[in-house]
């Protein structure tokens, strides 16, 4: 994870059709298990849906950067330092390194 000035960077680790959709920190990634298949953007469209409600942010300060075919993924989220250290604390993102 990379911090800018008013986002982060989230390197993600994509599981597509997935029996059980979660998100789980696993060493520096966030690995994202979504239902849909990896099948014309449906995958990336339920990881960022997932992820915009495991962080409790609007779906509209996610966006894919890098890895749109790729289930290594790098993903960019908008958000305040405030809530930023809120997440760490609740234990929802890895700690940078």
């Amino acid at each position: 994870m990379k911090k800018n000035d008013k986002s982060i960077c989230l390197k993600t680790k994509a599981i597509p059709g997935a029996t059980k959709e979660k998100v789980e920190i696993f060493g520096e990634y966030l690995k994202i298990k979504v239902n849909a298949a990896p099948e014309k953007g449906q995958a990336n469209t339920a990881i960022l849906r997932l992820l915009a409600v495991y962080l409790n942010l609007p779906a509209s300060s996610i966006r894919i950067t890098r890895g749109h075919s790729s289930t290594q993924k790098t993903i960019n989220v908008s958000l305040t330092t405030h809530k930023l250290a809120e997440l760490i604390q609740q234990g929802l993102l890895p700690l940078f390194t």
